[in-house]
């Protein structure tokens, strides 16, 4: 095995679970819920997922924990990505709406704790990477490809404030 780059972040860590078949969780033909497949990953870097697995993937209900900065992605999991959930800070602000490559997409809302909301929606910009390799000759099995690295842009909608558990249109001038 190569040794690792220099600056990589650290690999491995320690999972507490469900196996099935040398694998964490379910099988990949697995029916869901058709056996527990619950576990939780303590990664080399201290980050946390709890949750569900799938043929050694985060799939299904999860929790994912960035020691870095205790910022959480919990919601729904995909063949090892959050596809639609929440992105809860330690402050209690939190996104909540859809994700592609583990990142905000398309249509959610910020929600703060004073209980304003702003809704909006995420576009990406695909970074562009001389590492991607050439195109695959074989279209009928393509090899599998690694996730774009993407650029965020929140683009605002409409801002709400909640007060008494009524919704405002419009923020007040002195809000």
């Amino acid at each position: 095995e190569d040794p690792p780059e220099e600056g990589a972040p650290p690999r491995g860590g320690e999972y507490i679970g469900y196996f099935h078949g040398g694998f964490r969780g379910i099988p990949e033909n697995a029916a869901p819920g058709s056996a527990p497949s619950d576990g939780t990953f303590t990664y080399a870097n201290g980050d946390v997922y709890v949750g569900q697995w799938k043929a050694g993937k985060k799939h299904g209900q999860g929790s994912y924990t960035y020691a870095k900065d205790k910022t959480k992605l919990i919601g729904d999991w995909d063949q090892g990505k959050i596809t639609v959930g929440k992105w809860v800070f330690p402050n209690g602000t939190f996104y909540a709406g859809h994700f592609r490559y583990n990142k905000p997409f398309g249509e959610g809302v910020w929600v703060f704790p004073s209980g304003r909301q702003l809704t909006g929606q995420y576009v990406q910009k695909e970074q562009p990477n001389e590492d991607d390799p050439p195109p695959d000759d074989d279209e009928e099995n393509p090899a599998p490809r690694p996730d774009p690295k993407v650029w965020c842009h929140f683009q605002c909608g409409e801002a709400t404030a909640v007060s008494g558990g009524n919704m405002l249109s419009s923020l007040p001038d002195d809000a």
